[in-house]
């Protein structure tokens, strides 16, 4: 409940300081965002500036420490945010700048490389973003897709052209939300066990519709 609760609180100063908000989580209760700055700062320092009250008014008004990235793109600023977790603030002005910092980090570092991927990389021995960036477009394809490995030969070189969507523009609703645990089938019988886990389940599931404010009709359970 408290996480919902900050979540939310988190949410209200953002859009406080800037309504071009963009919540992003992976969780389905936001705690990170996006926050387009475009044509209301002049100059990097208002940006750094503002990115220091930003985290002090998260400190101030809900006893958390935040990291913050400020960037010339929104995957760059993501980045940059994950540089000093969980307290610190990192600028990064350009192509040139985000390629020193991430040259020599570990292709995980790099946003939207999961475990599979980062998997991938290991067996052709390539370890870090700065790697990536001296793959070919071909290569990459061939490695990925065209979609796939398009965004890995961009991003790794700091190109990124993707816009902040601000919340008031969002229109998605998912039409299900659902969690799952695989169960050991010796298992199956085990009266205790499926109740624990379906209670758990729930309560994820509770947290995300709850975070979101959402409302929903029907409630299904698959085994």
């Amino acid at each position: 409940e408290r996480y919902v609760n900050d979540s939310r609180r988190f949410r209200e100063i953002a859009i406080s300081r800037c309504n071009e908000f963009e919540p992003y989580s992976i969780s389905g209760v936001p705690e990170e965002g996006w926050m387009d700055y475009t044509d209301k700062l002049g100059s990097w320092e208002e940006a750094e500036q503002e990115g220091k009250v930003l985290r002090n008014d998260i400190e101030t008004n809900m006893g958390l420490t935040a990291s913050v990235g400020i960037a010339y793109a929104r995957i760059p600023a993501k980045m940059a945010s994950d540089c000093k977790k969980p307290d610190g603030l990192t600028l990064v002005r350009d192509r040139e700048e985000l390629a020193a910092l991430f040259r020599e980090r570990g292709v995980r570092d790099l946003f939207g490389v999961g475990a599979a991927t980062e998997k991938k990389f290991k067996r052709l021995e390539i370890f870090t973003i700065g790697e990536i960036a001296e793959l070919s477009l071909d290569y990459l394809v061939e490695l990925f897709k065209p979609s796939r490995g398009t965004y890995l030969y961009l991003i790794s070189r700091g190109i990124d052209e993707s816009k902040v969507v601000p919340y008031y523009e969002q229109h998605f609703i998912p039409k299900s939300i659902g969690r799952g645990r695989t169960v050991r089938r010796r298992g199956t019988n085990n009266f205790d066990l499926l109740s624990d886990a379906l209670r758990e389940l729930s309560r994820q599931v509770g947290t995300i519709v709850r975070g979101n404010g959402y409302y929903f009709r029907t409630v299904s359970l698959e085994m």
